[in-house]
């Protein structure tokens, strides 16, 4: 590496190296404002939430334990605190605080090193929770929580509290979710949703509101049965369209005996996209949906 290329280098990591910090260096100051925004009090002490979360993220190494970690904060700032002084602190740290910084370094990274126009699958699924909100005796509630989960990166992006009257509502949800706009951190989103999200009602919406999607198509669904159905929906959308294929599952059943034995089943898939076909061949949105 010649000298140019070497200094060229250098001033890269460090415009980097500044963004990166500018994003943590208000810290303090984001979560001081939450609070009093809340009208919650917090007492003076040694450590800020700065500190905090230099603790949890230390925390993610593997090996370090929470007494390690503490240990080496007291002596790198010349301090003598228990690690309960971080979990107290971090009791208090508004989650709207993670959640800003969290789009924080998602914008800096989709800006600084996402391929461009790289697709971002989204993976959107509902799950269901005990909450007992109103504690009524012999009552069981159950609520929806909607998991919005990015297929490329690995990482959960978000989670929403749909409460018990939104119970089998996912549609609903996930169009709620897209009408207040809550995707605006992330560009070229491709949904990824199971047979539970398909409708024509969804599939109309997202259309209207320019996503993309892939989605699997219950078999006994009547645009599966009927092929006028097919050819009036791949009329109106010109991308729509369906591949079938066949799909090996693994299944384990009891035998006669009471043991578990394994099955391997042979089964149709179907699957509606809107994804370009000059783009995006049926072999890759097969393996988008696997």
């Amino acid at each position: 590496m010649n000298n140019n290329n070497y200094k060229s280098l250098l001033n890269e990591y460090e415009k980097f190296s500044n963004s990166i910090n500018n994003i943590f260096k208000t810290t303090n100051d984001d979560n001081s404002k939450l609070l009093i925004k809340n009208n919650i009090k917090t007492r003076n002490n040694k450590i800020n939430f700065s500190d905090v979360l230099l603790y949890k993220f230390l925390y993610t190494f593997k090996n370090n334990t929470k007494q390690h970690i503490t240990s080496l904060l007291n002596y790198n700032n010349n301090l003598s605190i228990d690690r309960t002084t971080y979990h107290k602190k971090d009791l208090i740290m508004s989650t709207t605080f993670y959640k800003n910084l969290f789009y924080k370094v998602a914008h800096f990274y989709n800006d600084n090193f996402k391929i461009k126009n790289q697709i971002n699958l989204i993976a959107v699924d509902g799950t269901y929770n005990n909450t007992n909100i109103h504690n009524i005796k012999g009552n069981l509630e159950t609520s929806l929580n909607m998991g919005f989960y990015n297929i490329n990166e690995c990482i959960p992006i978000d989670i929403t509290f749909c409460n018990q009257e939104n119970k089998n509502k996912e549609i609903l949800q996930l169009k709620k979710y897209i009408i207040n706009k809550n995707f605006k951190h992330l560009n070229n989103i491709v949904l990824v949703l199971d047979r539970a999200y398909y409708s024509f009602d969804l599939i109309n919406f997202l259309d209207a509101h320019n996503f993309n999607y892939v989605i699997r198509i219950k078999n006994n669904c009547t645009l599966i049965k009927n092929k006028d159905l097919i050819k009036n929906k791949i009329d109106k959308h010109n991308n729509i369209r369906i591949i079938t294929y066949k799909d090996s599952i693994n299944l384990i059943k009891k035998n006669k005996e009471g043991n578990n034995v394994n099955l391997n089943q042979i089964i149709e898939c179907n699957i509606i996209t809107n994804l370009d076909k000059s783009k995006y061949n049926d072999e890759e949105i097969k393996k988008i949906y696997l």
